[in-house]
């Protein structure tokens, strides 16, 4: 009988940045979606934190920074600390903007690959403890 050995599956895309029409930039990203689960997980409870301070209190400069600094640490799990800077460059700092532009595509494309990564571990876990 042969053992059978797999790698975790990636997704990869090539993100275009666009100003006017025209594309002004563009990189690849490559996502190992059981690595960066748990990080995940917690950027996106930091940004359900960060959503409720700015609901209650809306004007306030410190409930604004922290939500851009959820976002950022989103896009860090996700793209990779330098593709988020890049990001961050693009959007000049606009994380409402930014937020409103790349989470939808996150929510969408990225965190049901995320969410099926979790499921498979737990399902190959729970195979060797059957065992």
């Amino acid at each position: 009988m042969a053992i059978r050995i797999k790698r975790a599956e990636r997704f990869t895309e090539t993100v275009e940045l666009e100003k006017a029409g025209e594309v002004v930039e563009s990189f690849e990203i490559d996502i190992d979606c059981e690595a960066i689960a748990k990080d995940y997980n917690k950027a996106i409870n930091g940004i359900t934190a960060a959503q409720a301070k700015i609901s209650e209190h809306p004007q306030s400069e410190q409930a604004q920074e922290a939500f851009g600094n959820a976002i950022v640490m989103l896009f860090e799990v996700v793209f990779g600390v330098e593709q988020a800077k890049k990001l961050v460059d693009f959007f000049d700092g606009a994380y409402m903007e930014m937020a409103l532009q790349v989470v939808p595509y996150i929510a969408s494309d990225i965190s049901p690959m995320i969410e099926k990564a979790v499921e498979d571990m737990k399902k190959r876990a729970e195979a060797l403890y059957r065992k």
